[in-house]
């Protein structure tokens, strides 16, 4: 997968972002734009691609444990890309948990 900003300036409501991914087999490319942003806290984006439209939260919070990040994605998609939902939702699944693992890794190494 890749990011990149469109954007000028710093993070906040408006930045937009190109997000390029494989997925079966195709490559897939979609523009994303924050419509809600508390630095370090909180951001809400959303998107369309095609026939999917779709709305993702990133949550930062601090706990006794350490520091919680929490995802929650809604995605609608329509005509027969609806059938393929339960395709897209286990492959989103899988691509955020292993991205989720890189940020992970790298602070656990970096920590020492």
């Amino acid at each position: 997968m890749e990011v990149r900003r469109v954007t000028e300036g710093p993070p906040g409501v408006g930045t937009k972002h190109v997000v390029v991914r494989k997925f079966m087999g195709r490559k897939l490319e979609l523009t994303n734009e924050y419509v809600h942003y508390e630095p370090n806290t909180k951001v809400t984006f959303t998107g369309a691609s095609g026939p999917s439209r779709f709305e993702a939260e990133y949550l930062v919070e601090a706990t006794a444990e350490g520091t919680r990040l929490t995802c929650h994605m809604q995605m609608e998609q329509k005509g027969l890309f609806k059938f393929g939902d339960p395709l897209v939702a286990a492959s989103l699944r899988r691509e955020f948990a292993a991205n989720l693992q890189k940020p992970r890794v790298l602070l656990e190494t970096t920590a020492d």
